[in-house]
């Protein structure tokens, strides 16, 4: 990370697990981490096609989903569901959170989720606007940014 800021880079996103997984994107097509072989093979894909990565998120299980500037893609059909109907009712998709239980996807127009703790929503239905990244635990921790400010948390 401090390479990454001294040498000016843009860090679109940072993931990171209990058991070991973790990625650093930055500069839309760049990334460095301990990622599943098939997290990897897709984000070695989708830059190979010229897609820039917005979001990428890995669970404890190793179950991953990513937004690009151009499409989605998850590990798993229930991830795959949420995102789909994300993008269909609120509009183009900027990032995704993915536990062992739940899944939150922000986009231009809301965001939506399915098996978050309701601490969670809870908290976030206390504020308005649109938060553009949401990271959040099973346990009910989380954080929610604006892209320019702090939007919520609890930890």
């Amino acid at each position: 990370m401090k390479y990454r800021n001294t040498n000016k880079y843009e860090i679109n996103d940072v993931c990171m697990t209990d058991v070991g997984w973790w990625a650093v994107i930055y500069n839309d097509t760049n990334y460095r981490g301990n990622l599943p072989s098939t997290c990897k093979a897709q984000m070695d894909a989708a830059i190979g096609k010229g897609e820039k990565i917005l979001s990428l998120s890995i669970s404890e299980n190793g179950n991953y989903a990513m937004i690009t500037d151009k499409s989605f893609y998850a590990s798993n059909e229930t991830d795959r569901t949420v995102i789909e109907e994300a993008i269909k009712k609120y509009g183009h998709a900027y990032s995704v959170c993915i536990t062992n239980v739940g899944t939150f996807v922000t986009c231009s127009r809301g965001a939506f989720f399915l098996d978050v703790p309701t601490r969670v929503v809870e908290k976030l239905q206390n504020y308005s606007g649109n938060p553009k990244f949401i990271r959040f635990t099973d346990s009910g921790t989380f954080i929610a940014v604006n892209g320019e400010s702090m939007k919520a948390f609890f930890m």
